[in-house]
C-alpha cells in the first residue's frame, strides 16, 4: 500500500488500471450495497448505450431524454430513458445485470413491484450491459408474461447484443435503421410508428450552424456567387425574387429561413434538403460539415433515401 494512504493531507493515489478491473469484477460478483429495489430506482441508459443509440434513433425521428415516475405505491421514484416523436413513447428500462442473473427473493420482489410505476398500457423495453442474452427463467417469465396479463404492460426484453450490433453498421444508415426498427420491436407498439421531425420544428442552435457554414462559403460573398449558387441548386424557381444583396451572414439567415418554410419541391425533396444535397456534394466542403449537413437531411427526411 501507498504510504499516500497513511501521511495527513497527502493527495489520493489514483488506482491502477488493474486495481480498476478487479475492482469491476468485483462489483460483479459481489454488487454495491445496495438493494435491488434501491437499484431499480435509477434505470436510465449508460452512457455507453446512448453513444450507441442516439444517432440511429434521431435517424428514425425519435428523440432521446429522461423521466421520473413515483409508483402508485410507496414514495421511492424511478428515472428511465424514453424514446419517441409525440404519438409513439417507449420507455427503456436498463436492469443491472446482478439483478437479472441469480435470482432471489429480494430481486424477485423488487422487480415484481416495478410496473406499479407504469399506467396500464404502457410499452416497456428492458435490458441490461451486463445481459448479451435473455436473463433467468423466472425473471423472463415475469417480463413476457406476468407483467402483460396481470398489468397490461407491453414489455420486450432487448438482448444487449443486439444494441452493439449497431457499431458495426454506422457506415450503412439504411441498414441500421431496419436493425434499429427490430430490436426495439417498433411495428408491435400501438399508435404512429416513429416519423421524421417537422423540418419546421428546427432546433435555433441548428438554424445558427447552417446560417454559419453558408454564410462562410467563398461563393457565398458576392451577389453573383449566391445566385448561381441556387441556380446550381436547382431552386432558381424557388428563390425567384429572393433578394440576394446585403450582408453574407444575414443573407444566409434569410435563405435558410426562405427554403425552410417553402416545403417540398418535388415528392420527398425538400428546398432546404436541395441546397444541403448540392453544398455537401462540392469537393472543397470540409467533411465535419458535410457530416452536420447530412445529419440534419436524414433527421428532417429532406430528400428521398
Amino acid at each position: 500500500m501507498s504510504l499516500g494512504y497513511l501521511l495527513p493531507g497527502a493527495p489520493p493515489r489514483e488506482a491502477s488500471a488493474f486495481e480498476r478491473g478487479a475492482r469491476s469484477a468485483a462489483e460483479w460478483i459481489a454488487p454495491p450495497q445496495r438493494s435491488p429495489s434501491e437499484a431499480l430506482r435509477d434505470m436510465r441508459l449508460p452512457q455507453s448505450a446512448l453513444d450507441i443509440l442516439t444517432h440511429p434513433l434521431l435517424d428514425l425521428g425519435l428523440s432521446v431524454g429522461d423521466k421520473t415516475v413515483r409508483p402508485r405505491y410507496g414514495s421511492s421514484q424511478h428515472t428511465f430513458t424514453v424514446i419517441g416523436n409525440g404519438g409513439l413513447e417507449l420507455f427503456l428500462l436498463h436492469i443491472e445485470g446482478w439483478i437479472l442473473d441469480n435470482p432471489t427473493d429480494s430481486k424477485y420482489n423488487a422487480l415484481a413491484a416495478l410496473p406499479f410505476a407504469f399506467e396500464e398500457g404502457t410499452s416497456l423495453l428492458v435490458l441490461s450491459e451486463a445481459l448479451n442474452v435473455i436473463p433467468a427463467i423466472p425473471y423472463r417469465n415475469m417480463i413476457a408474461e406476468r407483467w402483460p396479463q396481470k398489468h397490461h404492460l407491453q414489455a420486450i426484453f432487448v438482448p444487449w447484443i443486439d444494441i452493439l450490433k449497431l457499431q458495426t453498421l454506422r457506415a450503412d444508415h439504411d441498414r441500421a435503421r431496419r436493425h434499429l426498427r427490430d430490436v426495439l420491436h417498433l411495428e408491435e407498439w400501438p399508435g404512429p410508428g416513429p416519423g421524421a421531425s417537422s423540418v419546421l420544428d428546427m432546433s435555433p442552435e441548428e438554424k445558427q450552424e447552417l446560417r454559419r457554414i453558408l454564410a462562410g462559403l467563398p461563393d457565398f460573398q458576392d451577389v453573383r456567387g449566391r445566385s448561381v449558387m441556387a441556380d446550381l441548386a436547382g431552386l432558381k424557381g424557388v428563390l425567384s425574387g429572393f433578394d440576394f444583396t446585403g450582408n453574407p451572414g444575414t443573407v444566409a439567415g434569410a435563405l435558410i429561413i426562405q427554403l425552410q418554410t417553402y416545403g417540398e419541391v418535388s415528392e420527398g425533396r425538400h428546398a432546404l434538403g436541395m441546397l444541403l444535397s448540392y453544398l455537401s456534394g462540392l469537393p472543397d466542403t470540409p467533411p465535419a460539415t458535410v457530416a452536420f449537413m447530412k445529419d440534419v437531411i436524414r433527421k428532417y427526411r429532406l430528400v428521398p433515401d
